[in-house]
């Protein structure tokens, strides 16, 4: 019984983590583009076509690997990618899955401190708050598919 609860509790964390993570992602947009129309109010047409453009894009955009971690697709995938894993958590039975979720989980707490500390240096305070509940979710989330992982690791050896 204890397995299922700290299995559901994870699938939880996931899920809340998805819908938090899609919620920061709207307001950094949002943010964006409440900065972005704010220089083009304050800048003449020729000045902001000549010299706005690049310098918002190298410090706007946030790339990891290659990929802009603020569009709207790769946002939509991870979220989609936590879902499904919490999907998996729930339904197969398997440590292993644990173990991935678990990775995944530490991975996903990187990203967000290293958010956490972007958007400090933005002045975003609202945007390091969450980012900074994100990375507390995703280490929690790593700590209990640890911990179900082991559990179930020595369950099975104690029951057969």
């Amino acid at each position: 019984m204890r397995r299922d609860s700290m299995r559901v509790a994870l699938a939880l964390l996931l899920v809340v983590s998805a819908g938090l993570f899609i919620t920061g992602s709207i307001l950094e947009q949002g943010h964006k583009e409440k900065t972005k129309s704010t220089e083009n109010g304050s800048e003449t047409g020729a000045e902001d076509s000549a010299g706005s453009t690049h310098p918002e894009t190298a410090k706007g955009s946030e790339r990891l690997f290659g990929l802009d971690l603020e569009r709207p697709g790769i946002v939509a995938a991870a979220s989609v990618v936590t879902v499904a894993l919490a999907g998996l958590v729930l339904g197969w039975r398997d440590r292993r899955a644990l173990w991935l979720v678990g990775l995944f989980a530490i991975a996903f707490a990187v990203l967000d401190i290293r958010e956490a500390f972007h958007q400090s240096s933005e002045s975003r305070a609202s945007l390091v708050v969450l980012a900074s509940i994100l990375a507390a979710i995703h280490l929690t989330a790593a700590i209990l598919a640890g911990a179900a992982a082991r559990r179930r690791q020595e369950v099975p050896g104690a029951v057969a």
